[in-house]
């Protein structure tokens, strides 16, 4: 997209910046075995990266509390959204 300045009201400044965000990561992570662990790889980036991940330019929280999504995630906030996640699945079965 063909922007005139910065500031314009459409941009594609957000996907960018978390493109930039993955390719840094992908560069680190060669030899993926197979379409399964991409895709694997790619959502829990994807949860790490909206659910965890604080952002300076949304004032220090994450897109998802940004969006209105506040889990109230305890001081370890990945082993916490861990521990809810299995718990999810295990009453589901």
């Amino acid at each position: 997209m063909r922007l005139r300045t910065i500031k314009d009201k459409v941009n594609n400044n957000i996907i960018e910046r978390y493109h930039g965000n993955w390719r840094e990561r992908d560069k680190v992570m060669r030899g993926l075995e197979d379409m399964e662990n991409s895709q694997e790889l790619l959502e829990n980036y994807r949860t790490y990266y909206n659910f965890l991940r604080k952002h300076q330019g949304l004032e220090n929280i994450t897109p998802a509390q940004m969006a209105g999504i506040h889990l109230n995630l305890d001081r370890n906030r990945t082993f916490d959204l861990l521990k809810r996640s299995v718990s999810a699945e295990c009453n589901k079965q």
